[in-house]
């Protein structure tokens, strides 16, 4: 039953993408989330974000031409500009045969991410894309958490499904959407969902500490820290916040506790810090190109820079690192400077728009502490292809062209420029 009132679902979504594109955007950014077919044991059983994708980019195509106008756009350049090394990390790869197919399956993320700037037009319409993300993951990790609570506490040694797929992914998107529901909740016009979204923060601290996860623990409490820091009452706001997180914590406080103790002294993954150095070591040999996209051909290289067997899996467990090894020195620039870049960009928007577009300001804040989330927990976990960290930079791309307030502060600029041309 589940699976058939998906597929009426998924059906409707398309059909109505081939016409309204937007909606198409919508759907697919909320499967690509929430990963309903999960929920509904139908995991592989159809196609369904890529019945989405081809509709939604089918219905996109009359807007295409307006595509010169987003290439201005410095972050939608500087993901463009990150396919061309990732897309010669394949040509020069150790083996290109297995690159492809990882590299393909990027792509077609990336494409649907640049979806959001092209079909994205007004401010109110990213509200709501911005929205369908924070609660479309708020829910799925709701589910984890009130099983935590109501079970008096559990561990959650496996993942969910699709790129959340291990406990560390998982946990890291918890924390992701934490801090987007927390941010976004101001912004939610009816009084019953920012009650949920609420409850969605709670119950989303609640999952992500029962996973356990090393790197999510540390994305949280950044996600903590600043929130209190760029709040208006900083003691209050880290006060409240430890307070919302203290249920889940109390709960399995001396297992976690002691799971955390395993991050000194380079215990935590008992040889991370091996992987690390022939990781390093790797990467010297091929510092260019890297050794080529998607971790295969890193996975079957490793073992020659290690003492362990060549049948042993070894991971780097640092998102940062793997895009160095796999693909190089300048994808590695290029990536950091569309994460970091972004994050500046959002917070010198929510700095210039807090008195006089508090909405913009609560966006932008929102996508700058999910983003902050992920390049903490980024250095404790593999996650190149985390689909939701492209759809967030987009959104602030996208930010960056219809809000009024940046609008605003870009025309005081140029006019403040002008006079002072005249003046001289």
């Amino acid at each position: 039953m589940r699976e058939l009132i998906l597929l009426a679902i998924v059906a409707a979504l398309s059909v109505t993408a081939l016409f309204r594109p937007r909606i198409g955007l919508y759907g697919y950014v909320w499967f690509a989330v929430m990963r309903p077919d999960v929920l509904a044991w139908s995991s592989g059983s159809y196609p369904y974000s890529l019945v989405l994708a081809i509709a939604t980019l089918a219905g996109s195509v009359r807007y295409f031409g307006n595509a010169a106008s987003f290439l201005r756009n410095p972050i939608v350049r500087q993901l463009l500009v990150l396919q061309i090394p990732l897309a010669l990390s394949v040509l020069f790869a150790v083996n290109s045969s297995i690159a492809i197919d990882p590299f393909l399956f990027y792509l077609r993320m990336v494409v649907m991410s640049l979806l959001i700037p092209l079909l994205i037009e007004t401010g109110d319409q990213l509200a709501t894309l911005l929205l369908v993300i924070a609660v479309s993951m708020g829910v799925l990790a709701s589910k984890f958490g009130l099983f935590g609570l109501v079970s008096g506490g559990v561990r959650f040694s496996g993942g969910y499904g699709g790129l959340l797929s291990d406990n560390n992914s998982m946990a890291l998107a918890f924390v992701m959407g934490m801090a987007l529901c927390w941010h976004l909740r101001p912004t939610a016009k009816s009084r019953w969902l920012r009650m949920a979204m609420l409850g969605m923060v709670v119950l989303a601290m609640a999952g992500a500490i029962m996973t356990y996860s090393r790197g999510a623990a540390l994305s949280l409490a950044a996600v903590l820290l600043f929130t209190a820091f760029t709040s208006r009452h900083r003691l209050a706001t880290l006060v409240l916040m430890a307070a919302l997180c203290f249920p889940a914590f109390y709960l399995v406080r001396e297992s976690y506790v002691d799971r955390l103790s395993t991050m000194k002294s380079g215990e935590a993954g008992g040889n991370r810090l091996d992987n690390y150095r022939a990781a390093i070591a790797m990467w010297l040999d091929h510092p260019i190109f890297g050794v080529g996209y998607g971790k295969e051909n890193q996975q079957r290289l490793l073992s020659r820079y290690t003492d362990r067997d060549e049948e042993t899996e070894i991971v780097i467990h640092d998102t940062y690192l793997q895009m160095l090894v796999d693909s190089g020195i300048f994808a590695l620039v290029v990536y950091l400077l569309l994460l970091f870049g972004t994050i500046f960009r959002m917070g010198r928007l929510a700095r210039r728009t807090r008195e006089s577009h508090p909405a913009t300001a609560s966006r932008a804040r929102a996508i700058q502490t999910a983003l902050i989330a992920f390049a903490v927990g980024g250095t404790f976990l593999s996650r190149i292809d985390f689909d939701l960290t492209y759809m967030l930079c987009m959104c602030a791309a996208t930010l960056l062209e219809v809000d009024p307030g940046e609008r605003a502060y870009d025309i005081a600029a140029k006019q403040e420029t002008s006079l002072s041309a005249v003046s001289a």
